[in-house]
């Protein structure tokens, strides 16, 4: 089994960070002129501090897919079957079967319930709440290669990268320490999402968003961002860089 790798993500986000950081505080150094007057110009800026919310769910979400992808993808290195792993990813090898059959049971009970709902089946986090106990104490494992993982697994619980999110796929992995790594920005994760969903959904504009932070507060709340992240990511490469987190115990 290959090591597990933390360096690629963490040093991905952070230059996400540097570069919202970078394109906020050269937005703040303009000045108005022939081009563009007083009125125009605190537009743009409050726009950029509007957009600076976007791209740090952007940077957040890109973060927490792709390490989930390196756990799994580490996990599906190993060299032996998925009942040999831990029950993160016994879980998410069993997934498939078991949200196939629940998709045949739904059927049978005839087209007319089905009709109109693209969306039957076992959703991930539905799965994971009701499986993991009965997992944990049953024989009931797969004979599957841990190789034939699906990487793009995903522990979703609806809430659509809410702090909620964050915590389910913590526990889900086992790495409930991580989420104590974030101190502060576990308050800061929801507002930015709700803004980030505003903006992009047609709610309020960039600008108008933006007009209610100052550069100073889009400052802060990037470096506290690009901090306990970090400070997070650490937290999961100790914990998944231990020999055992892996395999079954």
């Amino acid at each position: 089994m290959r090591e597990f790798d933390i360096s690629p993500i963490k040093d991905e986000f952070k230059e996400e960070i540097d570069s919202i950081k970078k394109f906020v505080t050269r937005a703040h150094d303009l000045r108005a002129g022939e081009d563009m007057n007083e009125l125009e110009l605190a537009n743009i800026q409050k726009t950029v501090r509007g957009l600076s919310y976007v791209m740090m769910f952007a940077a957040y979400e890109k973060m927490l897919r792709g390490l989930c992808r390196s756990l799994i993808e580490v996990a599906a290195s190993f060299r032996g079957k998925q009942k040999n792993l831990s029950t993160p990813f016994r879980l998410i090898g069993m997934y498939p079967m078991i949200q196939s059959a629940s998709n045949s049971a739904e059927s049978d009970q005839g087209n007319s319930k089905a009709q109109g709902n693209s969306k039957s089946g076992v959703t991930a986090g539905s799965y994971v709440r009701y499986w993991s106990g009965p997992l944990e104490k049953s024989s009931v494992s797969s004979e599957r290669d841990a190789k034939k993982l699906n990487p793009d697994f995903w522990p979703d619980n609806g809430s659509f990268m809410q702090r909620s999110q964050v915590v389910f796929i913590c526990k889900f992995f086992n790495l409930d320490s991580a989420i104590n790594q974030l101190e502060r920005v576990n308050q800061d994760i929801d507002p930015v999402v709700r803004y980030r969903n505003s903006i992009a959904h047609g709610g309020q504009t960039a600008a108008e968003i933006g007009g209610n932070s100052t550069k100073a507060d889009i400052l802060d709340l990037l470096d506290r961002w690009k901090e306990r992240w970090c400070a997070f990511l650490d937290e999961v490469y100790r914990i998944a860089s231990q020999k055992d987190y892996f395999l079954k115990k």
